[in-house]
Order: C-alpha cells, then sequence, then structure tokens
C-alpha cells in the first residue's frame, strides 16, 4: 500500500480552509497540526538553509548554510525565475493570517520547504531551487539551495546576520523591556513593531 505524504495533504487542508476563510466577513485564523492527526501517515519534508526578512520594502536574505555567508544580506529577487512579489502571493494561498504584517511574518517559514514550493508550482518536483539575488551595488547572482531532511538540517552550520544595534525596546522573546530607572523596570506585551499605525 502506497504511504500518503501528510505534508501534502496539510497543504492541501491549510489551501481550502484559509480560501474558505477569506470568503466570510469574520475572517478566522487556520492552524493545523500534523499530530495527532496525522500520525499514522508518513510525515517528512526537506528543509531549506534560508530564511528571509523584508525591510526597506526587499526581502532579504537572514539565514544561510555556512557555505554561503557571503550572500547573507542580499535582495531575494526571484526562486526559480518566478518574482519574489508572485511568490509571496502563491504562498498567500496556504498561510493564516489576518494582516499584511503577519502575512509578511509567516513568509519565510512557508517557502522554506522543498514541498510548499512544489505545492505551489514554484519549482518543478525534485527540481533545482535557483534564488535570484541582489547586493547593495546591483551585482546579481544565481544561488542555488539544497534541500535537507531533518537529521541533515540538525546537523547544518546556519548562519544568521543580526542588527547592528538593537533600540532598547528591543524584542526580548515575547515582550519589550527595558529598566526605565533603578526601581521601576517597564514591560510591553504585544508589541507590533513592524505596523507603524499599531502601538
Amino acid at each position: 500500500m502506497r504511504k500518503i505524504n501528510s505534508l501534502i495533504i496539510l497543504l492541501i487542508l491549510l489551501n481550502i480552509l484559509t480560501a474558505c476563510s477569506r470568503d466570510t466577513t469574520n475572517p478566522i485564523n487556520v492552524n493545523i497540526e500534523p499530530n495527532p492527526l496525522f500520525e499514522d501517515l508518513e510525515y517528512f519534508c526537506s528543509a531549506l538553509g534560508f530564511a528571509i526578512h523584508k525591510f526597506d520594502d526587499n526581502w532579504h536574505l537572514m539565514m544561510l548554510e555556512e557555505e554561503n555567508k557571503t550572500y547573507l544580506g542580499w535582495k531575494l529577487l526571484a526562486i526559480n525565475n518566478m518574482d519574489i512579489d508572485q511568490v509571496f502571493n502563491r504562498a498567500r494561498e496556504i498561510m493564516s493570517y489576518d494582516n499584511e504584517v503577519w502575512a509578511t511574518r509567516s513568509f519565510s517559514n512557508t517557502i522554506n520547504f522543498r514541498e510548499s514550493l512544489e505545492y505551489l508550482g514554484i519549482i518543478e518536483k525534485g527540481g533545482p531551487i535557483l534564488l535570484e539575488i541582489e547586493d547593495d551595488n546591483g551585482k546579481k547572482e544565481i544561488l542555488e539551495i539544497n534541500s535537507m531532511r531533518e537529521e541533515e538540517m540538525l546537523s547544518a552550520k546556519i548562519l544568521s546576520l543580526e542588527p547592528r544595534k538593537l533600540p532598547k525596546t528591543a524584542i526580548r522573546g515575547i515582550y519589550s523591556a527595558m529598566a526605565l530607572n533603578h526601581d521601576c523596570y517597564y514591560i510591553q506585551y504585544n508589541s507590533c513593531q513592524e505596523a507603524q499605525t499599531f502601538p
């Protein structure tokens, strides 16, 4: 009997449920956990050794395998010749979000699995994953990303680009905080620093 790839089932369900949620006047957030619903199915995925973050109206490579560290901070323009904005719009089909900030924050975790990119028609099944990238001087290159199984991902050397200077109230776990004086410590939960219209 052929085993079912439960990740694909999850992606299909997310696609259906997020589409249904957007047809209502009261949108709902959709989350499906693989266990225990799919505990009897073969669950596997191939992670990709990169992560991105959006700032200055561009998507930037913020995490890469050590061998690709030269490209940390470069702009991501396209994946397999598909413009990154088009990739973002396709990824919305399987992302749960109720505002643009949430969608932007969820994007990287949605596309850094081979199966997600295959399901969304961004890459061919089993084909190469080619990132079109650009540095600050306009120099463009193509960076091929390998997919990794769980054990490979756990042993991979992944480097991340950290900001040089953090604000005093930088996020510490799930909250922002800073000492106001010797007797007073300021803590704010649920800050949304990306959306400037939010408090």
